[in-house]
């Protein structure tokens, strides 16, 4: 059974390395020449800028009103930072290039290639890390970072490109960037409530809490689906207990 912390963090979109990319404190854009941007390109590309340079503010006041709602810019701030140094290290050599706009009902999705070493490359060769003097630096999570860095640079360790697209909306004639944090947490929050209730054997409440986050709308990075599928998964499993204790007796037993 998936404990409540193992769920993901609304907002983060985290479970996967394009959405850990997205919220990193240092990216690196390499964005392509389209001839001049224009509309949400401009904007996601504004908010793509200011994230890189750590001006979390400007990037906070992109996003859509419900979003800035749903996050403080001190929780923003903090869920980018929690990336850790190893995927800021990745983060700061990742190429982002911006591609085609998709027009959705209410929103638009810019297509972005993201291009990076391969995480699993990055870890496996993090070897011999030197934790003494590390864990003695005055900043330990500051020389973690440099020795990433520095690995990353003396090493080719291979390369791989993942799509991550970027939803916004258009609000009083203004772009912004939709990460739909409010659908997300509702989606965590009940899950969360689900496997407490599952955990202490109230399948009643669980069953309800699992089936309200089946209503939910989606978010644009698909953090809720995630979570909807966890929850089909748990409604199979609940309904296939309650069966087992429904089920009428055996006529062979004595």
């Amino acid at each position: 059974m998936t404990s409540p912390s193992a769920l993901p963090r609304p907002g983060t979109c985290r479970m996967t390395a394009p959405a850990r990319l997205r919220f990193a404190l240092a990216a690196t854009l390499a964005l392509a020449a389209c001839g001049g941007h224009t509309g949400p390109k401009a904007v996601l590309q504004t908010y793509l800028e200011a994230e890189q340079s750590g001006r979390f503010e400007a990037a906070h006041a992109l996003l859509t009103p419900t979003d800035q709602q749903a996050r403080s810019l001190d929780a923003y701030v903090a869920e980018h930072l929690s990336a850790g140094p190893i995927w800021l290290a990745v983060a700061r050599r990742t190429q982002f290039t911006l591609g085609d706009v998709s027009t959705h009902a209410d929103h638009v999705v810019v297509d972005v290639r993201a291009t990076h070493e391969d995480m699993k490359a990055v870890e496996a060769g993090l070897g011999g890390v030197p934790t003494d003097r590390i864990d003695s630096s005055p900043d330990p999570a500051a020389a973690m970072y440099a020795y990433v860095q520095q690995t990353l640079e003396a090493q080719a360790f291979p390369r791989v490109t993942e799509a991550i697209p970027y939803a916004l909306r258009e609000e009083g004639g203004t772009w912004h960037v939709w990460l739909g944090l409010d659908r997300q947490d509702a989606a965590i929050a009940l899950a969360r409530e689900a496997l407490v209730a599952m955990d202490k054997g109230q399948d009643a409440a669980a069953v309800a809490a699992w089936t309200k986050v089946l209503d939910l709308p989606p978010d644009p990075s698909g953090v809720v689906a995630n979570v909807q599928q966890r929850a089909r998964n748990a409604l199979a499993d609940l309904d296939a207990r309650a069966s087992e204790h429904t089920a009428p007796p055996d006529a062979t037993t004595p």
